[in-house]
């Protein structure tokens, strides 16, 4: 038995992170009212959760945006192996609101080469993990779209979904394409700040095209 094309997910700790959650801490009490209910999940809220309104481009967030976007070119640089002309660039960031009950559906992000997620205010013994999810029915540009009956009780690492747990301040980047979810949460006030990411020059030397924020 071997194991092949394993998948890599990158985390580390933000070094001002108290003074961050501070700042979002204060939005989240000034523009509660904006926030925005999920459509699978009434407890699970997002603000500026649109294609124009990317939260990390607010002069608040310049700092901690240059240090993602260096995180992401070292993640796709030294961990994936890619070459990168040019540096990496948030595209979309939105900020989320998980109450006690809320969770978030299987599904991979479109239009992006990488996404992520830092952890605002969690508490790893209330809030719920992350996964990645395995099983998921979802139809990947690399799979085909096929589902099979899973045996009962038959469980190994190559047809279970993985879990990581995230300590607060820390981001977690992965591959845009990895299907994820949220399970159901246990407490209040579970608050991540999502995003993705892109290259500004798509190229593989010969064929590309370049990407902007507008």
């Amino acid at each position: 038995m071997f194991d092949i094309f394993p998948c890599p997910i990158f985390g580390t700790q933000y070094p001002e992170h108290q003074c961050l959650k501070k700042k979002v801490l204060e939005i989240v009490e000034t523009h509660i009212d904006d926030f925005e209910e999920n459509i699978s999940s009434k407890n699970l809220l997002h603000f500026k959760n649109r294609l124009d309104q990317s939260i990390l481009y607010d002069p608040i967030f310049s700092d901690f945006k240059i240090w993602l976007e260096d995180m992401c070119y070292n993640y796709i640089t030294s961990l994936l192996g890619y070459e990168l002309p040019d540096k990496v660039i948030v595209t979309d960031s939105w900020l989320n609101k998980c109450n006690a009950g809320g969770e978030q559906m299987a599904h991979y992000h479109s239009n992006s080469f990488v996404s992520g997620t830092y952890y605002l205010n969690f508490d790893p013994e209330k809030h719920s993990p992350i996964m990645f999810n395995k099983k998921s029915t979802l139809s990947h540009p690399h799979q085909p779209s096929i589902s099979l009956l899973q045996k009962e009780d038959f469980i190994t690492k190559y047809n279970s979904d993985s879990i990581v747990y995230p300590e607060e301040g820390e981001v977690y980047l992965w591959e845009s394409h990895m299907s994820h979810s949220v399970p159901k949460n246990l407490a209040d006030n579970r608050i991540t700040l999502s995003m993705n990411f892109m290259p500004t020059v798509v190229s593989n030397s010969r064929y590309g095209f370049k990407v902007r924020y507008t």
